[in-house]
């Protein structure tokens, strides 16, 4: 029988955003997406990506209202270490008060790609 390596702790992490940042988020987002890559190209984040307030209608832009990371780590501490590094929270784009992080499993993953 072949044993499997162990997993790291995987961690759901919310980070909402400060209200009025949108401006600011957009103009350093290209620095916190190069900033953060090398630490996916490493494993230590698996997915990630902004969530949005809802649009009344299909045609309103997408208003920023924070980020969600999955991370596989040995520690919380770990995590927020690398995070709070990061240019959103620097400028003050997300509400580090409101910060929340999660033991988390996956339980299933899908193929649909990327986008």
């Amino acid at each position: 029988m072949t044993t499997l390596p162990a997993k790291k702790p995987e961690w759901l992490v919310t980070l909402p955003n400060n209200p009025g940042t949108s401006d600011t988020w957009l103009s350093v987002r290209g620095e916190h997406l190069a900033a953060i890559k090398p630490h996916f190209d490493a494993g230590l984040f698996q997915l990630g990506g902004p969530y949005f307030h809802p649009r009344e209608n299909m045609e309103a832009p997408l208003r920023p209202r924070g980020s969600v990371v999955i991370a596989s780590a040995e520690s919380k501490d770990e995590v927020v270490e690398v995070l709070k590094r990061d240019v959103f929270k620097t400028t003050g784009v997300w509400d580090w008060d409101k910060v929340e992080i999660y033991p988390f499993r996956t339980a299933l993953t899908g193929g649909a790609g990327s986008g």
